[in-house]
């Protein structure tokens, strides 16, 4: 109860019921009195507990800083790897769109870490391929059941070999863990997903790629399962900002009719080019996008119904 009551609040309750018991309280039965203590005991508990929880946060939050990074421990301590760079590649064929995200990390420590990664993706989109070059050495991803992906994982890790695990988290979440990484090696990783153009009708046609995960409450869920644990701790890692890494974008459209306009809603100043069916985009920024990124497809014919079949 401690992130659904605030300080103030038990306040207002401990002054109501101290208003309410008045000049009766000597009135009061042992039995009554020994639950009044036990509620102000309560009360104390929720409080200590309500402090314990926010001084947590107000650490969590100086220690990482802001936006992305890898995070690792070592011998002294938590170690941040800001993230360098991030590249969005789109690839649009009808309404069909693949997105390769290339991420760049340097390991600025002389240790060896084991490392995490949360960002935000679109619930509907899937997985297609993982791979993470850490210094020379190349990890490629494989589908495996979650629990015999953690203990190879766990496995790699023990015989000093480099290893990746990527884990869905809180819906809308992707957790990645990497082990040994090098002192001061550069880690890449690439990430790409399918997912679908949302159809507007009439021929428009518009995607969105979250770039940010806004603080979520409630701060915890009422039953500490591993699983609410595991997703809490994906979600507040996420949620420190977007980083201030470099930043890119291009998209490649091929349409079945000819485009009549492609543009970026929340960033206007992205580049665009006309071609027919075809059509290209890009975008360019010194430090990471805050706020989702929209590009957004108008074609000459809205298109027909149909489906997918390979």
């Amino acid at each position: 109860m401690a992130d659904q009551l605030t300080e103030e609040q038990i306040a207002e309750f401990q002054e109501a019921f101290q208003l309410f018991a008045g000049d009766e309280l000597e009135d009061l039965t042992e039995e009554q009195i020994e639950e009044l203590r036990e509620w102000q005991a309560h009360c104390d508990e929720l409080r200590s507990e309500w402090n314990e929880e926010d001084s947590l946060m107000q650490h969590l939050r100086q220690l990482h800083g802001s936006g992305a990074r890898l995070l690792g421990e070592a011998e002294d301590g938590p170690i941040i790897a800001p993230l360098t760079s991030i590249e969005v590649e789109l690839e649009v064929l009808d309404i069909a769109v693949l997105a390769r995200f290339t991420q760049c990390f340097v390991n600025p420590t002389d240790e060896l870490l084991d490392v995490t990664y949360a960002f935000p993706v679109l619930p509907s989109a899937s997985v297609t391929h993982l791979d993470a070059q850490i210094g020379e050495r190349v990890i490629v991803g494989r589908v495996v059941e979650k629990q015999a992906a953690r203990a190879q994982f766990q496995e790699a890790r023990t015989e000093r070999k480099a290893a990746a695990l990527l884990e869905k988290a809180a819906g809308d979440l992707m957790h990645l863990k990497l082990g040994q990484v090098d002192p001061g090696e550069t880690v890449l990783v690439r990430l790409d997903m399918t997912m679908e153009l949302q159809n507007q009708s009439d021929g428009q046609f518009r995607v969105a790629l979250p770039m940010i995960v806004d603080p979520r409450y409630p701060l915890r869920p009422d039953v500490w399962t591993t699983e609410a644990m595991e997703d809490f701790a994906a979600t507040q890692e996420a949620s420190q900002g977007p980083g201030t890494g470099s930043f890119s974008f291009t998209a490649q459209v091929q349409m079945p009719s000819p485009v009549l306009r492609i543009c970026s809603p929340s960033h206007p100043e992205m580049a665009c080019h006309l071609d027919g069916s075809q059509a290209f985009a890009s975008l360019a920024l010194t430090t990471m996008p805050q706020r989702e990124l929209v590009l957004s497809i108008n074609i000459s014919k809205p298109l027909e119904q149909r489906c997918w079949m390979h």
